[in-house]
């Protein structure tokens, strides 16, 4: 094998490792965003719960504004603090009204499932494929094959 060869394998071989680290950064952000939504909503959750319950316990009326003290005999110490996300504020609401968070997707009315991305994906994959084709062909020219 040549210099040339081996520095054009080398060069592939490098952009083929960056396409794809680029790629397993992407859906590795995706995932933690993903678990930090899914987390912030099982918070929502805890204190729409914790809601309902002193209702039930208090018999009040819907719109009775509650505060999280009010509701720290239905949740377990600390557990909203700990599922709660980093960037968002949970604010606990009147009874009869969801909890939300400042984030506009961490709430509790949001479906979780698969949405159409554009993805670009198929193109680093086709792009990959393509340089390695090219980098064999040059290197079996080079051989004399």
């Amino acid at each position: 094998m040549t210099t040339k060869t081996r520095v054009l394998i080398g060069v592939t071989a490098v952009v083929l490792w960056c396409v794809f680290a680029a790629s397993v950064r992407k859906l590795f952000s995706r995932a933690l965003e993903n678990a930090r939504r899914n987390s912030c909503i099982g918070a929502l959750a805890l204190v729409d719960s914790a809601k309902d319950l002193y209702r039930m316990h208090y018999d009040v009326p819907t719109g009775t504004v509650v505060t999280s003290d009010d509701l720290a005999s239905w949740i377990p110490s600390g557990e909203v603090e700990r599922r709660r996300c980093r960037d968002g504020k949970p604010q606990v609401n009147p009874i009869g009204v969801e909890p939300t968070c400042s984030i506009e997707t961490h709430r509790l009315d949001y479906k979780i499932g698969f949405r159409r991305t554009k993805s670009w994906l198929p193109f680093y994959t086709a792009l990959l494929f393509i340089l390695a084709v090219a980098a064999s062909v040059v290197a079996a020219k080079r051989r004399g094959k």
